[in-house]
């Protein structure tokens, strides 16, 4: 899970159900040319440039125990984030 995002993680099943038809192509490349080696196959995971955002929006949404805190924290925290990354560009969306 330190390689790729864990299914079980913060936004791991979406990134990997997100680049599921790049992996499937990957994967059938590696079988028809034989590249079955496991540095070959190595190369083939989910494509996850947003991890070190990801763990940034987890760490900033995390609340010590006895913290008290707007229940609409989160919702705006994400949306404000999302807003500034549109404006961005694509490049900077995509990735999510």
């Amino acid at each position: 899970a330190s390689g790729i995002q864990s299914p079980l993680s913060f936004g791991g099943f979406g990134a990997l159900t997100r680049h599921l038809g790049r992996i499937s192509g990957a994967i059938d490349e590696a079988l028809e040319n034989d590249l079955l080696h496991k540095n070959d196959l190595g190369e083939i995971n989910a494509y996850t440039p947003n991890l070190s955002a990801a763990w940034m929006f987890q760490k900033a949404m995390s609340v010590r125990m006895g913290q008290d805190v707007d229940p609409k924290f989160v919702n705006r925290l994400l949306a404000t984030n999302f807003d500034v990354m549109n404006g961005m560009g694509q490049t900077t969306m995509m990735p999510f």
